[in-house]
């Protein structure tokens, strides 16, 4: 049987799993945060969409060409596929296809992204209707009909991605340089002006490049979401290990995109949107139910290199901040007591990706005997404060903010 997942409507302050129910966004700026990543950018197209939208529907782990070219092949029988005629487009705020049809009322999202992505986008969804009191049905349809199978299949991408981009980089390459540098993070913030591109990849989980900056073989994956980091980096450890050709390799990983900050109201060393956020070790709730936390030391050769610290520093002319990071939940879950909890527990920072990182890293040497040294590099551009009334809703965060970390990896490579 066909699996289903029906939201029914729901106020804000209802506690759920699935759910809006953040109490740090006015109803305008959630309306806002989800409006630019559900609806057609063009403001026109938007209102007509939006006021005749009746149903979505989620395709959870199939690529754009089975749904779209070989819908048989993935068991999607007539009436679960895209209508003809339906209106392809990508809103302002996100990296999904989208469709709309005006005919069927509906709108169409195909998740090749992860686990966290679908999540995401069931909690859009159901903002969307409870903030413009809309009746919408929200079906998600899995990959063979299983949610099992589907998210089991993300980490199938995540292999094909790692495989594909090692043989585009290929393996005597790797060695005969006696290392690789992997950089993680949007191609919108790197400027590819002062290096060599070899070879380019554009794909519906991941997109990667494969260059030289001053001759230094690497590989850059694009903006890389939550779950998409953990899979991605355990596939290189994976591929690494298994590679007896490439066995004891060093591995140099580089992360940057932005970053939420947790302010005090009256906190003297304040984070300002803009600054640039260095994570030295990551927080995870090991008990939500009794607010237990864990605390763990973050390899981070920026936070623990001083001569490379006051290089960035001269480097990027912009203020540094140190500290904890915590990972973070969607943005529409987030609740002030949670945020304030995370401050007294010595959370300074919010992501998705750094403490998915760390714990990979701690448990290499057991899952991976025959890795060679790894060194990392972690660093953020501050982009919202939530508990002081700076959020994704009412800020338009600019991604050029984080240029002067791209640069300075691209200088930590060509001076390697």
């Amino acid at each position: 049987m066909m699996n289903k997942l029906i939201i029914k409507e729901v106020k804000l302050s209802q506690k759920g799993k699935q759910m809006v129910k953040t109490d740090l966004m006015s109803k305008k700026e959630i309306e806002n945060y989800i409006i630019k990543r559900t609806l057609n950018p063009d403001e026109e197209e938007r209102d007509k969409q939006l006021s005749n939208l009746e149903k979505v529907v989620v395709y959870n782990s199939f690529t754009l060409d089975e749904v779209k070219n070989k819908p048989k092949e993935v068991s999607l029988k007539s009436e679960k596929r895209i209508p003809k005629g339906s209106e392809e487009y990508v809103p302002e705020e996100s990296t999904e296809i989208h469709f709309y049809n005006p005919k069927t009322k509906g709108m169409y999202i195909i998740n090749t992204k992860g686990i966290e992505r679908l999540e995401r986008d069931t909690n859009l969804i159901l903002g969307l209707k409870d903030i413009f009191k809309k009746s919408i049905k929200l079906e998600v349809i899995h990959y063979h009909n299983k949610s099992a199978k589907a998210a089991h299949r993300f980490k199938e991408f995540a292999f094909n991605l790692v495989d594909d981009a090692f043989n585009d980089t290929k393996e005597e390459n790797i060695k005969e340089q006696g290392y690789i540098n992997i950089i993680m993070g949007p191609f919108e913030s790197f400027k590819f002006n002062d290096t060599e591109i070899l070879h380019e990849n554009y794909n519906d989980y991941l997109n990667y490049k494969i260059i030289k900056i001053n001759n230094k073989l690497t590989i850059l994956f694009d903006y890389t979401f939550a779950g998409q980091a953990d899979d991605v980096l355990n596939k290189i450890f994976s591929n690494l290990n298994a590679n007896h050709n490439l066995s004891g390799i060093e591995a140099r990983i580089f992360h940057y995109g932005k970053v939420g900050v947790l302010n005090k109201q009256y906190d003297k060393d304040r984070i300002r949107i803009g600054d640039l956020c260095i994570p030295d070790s990551f927080i995870i709730e090991d008990d939500p139910e009794k607010g237990e936390f864990c605390k763990y030391n973050l390899k981070n050769e920026l936070s623990s290199d001083r001569i490379l610290i006051e290089k960035f520093k001269e480097y990027t002319k912009n203020k540094l901040h140190f500290g904890s990071t915590v990972n973070s939940k969607p943005i529409l879950r987030q609740k002030r007591l949670e945020l304030e909890q995370y401050i007294m527990e010595g959370g300074r920072f919010l992501d998705m990706e750094w403490a998915r990182i760390g714990l990979i890293e701690i448990g290499k040497k057991i899952r991976y005997s025959n890795l060679g040294k790894f060194k990392y590099y972690f660093a953020g551009c501050a982009s919202d404060d939530p508990l002081n009334g700076i959020n994704l809703g009412n800020t338009d965060y600019k991604r050029e903010n984080e240029f002067p970390i791209s640069r300075f990896y691209k200088k930590i490579i060509r001076d390697s």
